[in-house]
């Protein structure tokens, strides 16, 4: 009789002392760092780790550098097979929505897509997804992102038409020092005519 009431206490008041572990996910972005030319392609690949909860959904974003544009993306295998939202940049947020209709995701390392794109700003970046993204729990659709592994980019080379005008000034430049030269000439010919005149003249 007093271990089943035992039994029966441990049963009702043991749970609520022992604390579940929350839930956590992580995304991470590879290559983690990678340097690029300004006006050149990359690809980067977005991977989804969750070991204590089902995912239903992700919704990736984070900020890119001025100018960046969405090139391509392939989804092909990823562990969210129905896009909600295509890879798209609003201003300098870039964002990636897509779910799963069963029971979720658990697991590591799944592989959520791949994206393709195109920097014109030169400088040093961080494409960091941790703090404008969600991961969705399948049991009450709740934000459980909790890390991420960022890319680190750096691009280089000269702003977009910098060159062009760099080179266009030099001509100007350039044209300018000729025309001065040419007219300098034309001008000590025209004067040397001019005293050949006199002097025969006189």
């Amino acid at each position: 009789m007093v271990r089943m009431l035992l039994a029966v206490l441990c049963a009702v008041f043991l749970p609520t002392l022992v604390e579940a572990a929350p839930p956590s996910a992580a995304i991470a972005i590879t290559p983690a760092s990678t340097s690029v030319a300004a006006e050149t392609s990359t690809t980067f690949n977005f991977s989804l780790t969750s070991q204590s909860e089902a995912v239903s959904a992700v919704s990736l974003k984070f900020t890119v550098p001025p100018g960046t544009t969405v090139v391509s993306s392939a989804s092909t295998g990823s562990i969210f097979p129905t896009e909600v939202l295509a890879p798209s940049i609003t201003n300098t947020t870039f964002t990636w929505e897509r779910l799963r209709s069963d029971t979720g995701y658990l697991g590591t390392s799944g592989f959520i897509g791949s994206v393709t794109l195109r920097f014109t700003s030169p400088g040093n970046f961080l494409l960091d997804p941790a703090g404008l993204s969600q991961v969705l729990a399948y049991s009450d659709s709740t934000n459980i992102l909790a890390s991420s592994t960022p890319a680190e980019v750096a691009v280089t080379g000269a702003v977009p038409g910098s060159l062009s005008q760099t080179g266009s000034t030099a001509a100007l430049a350039i044209g300018i020092l000729v025309g001065a030269s040419a007219g300098f000439m034309l001008l000590s010919k025209h004067r040397t005519r001019h005293k050949t005149r006199v002097s025969s003249k006189e």
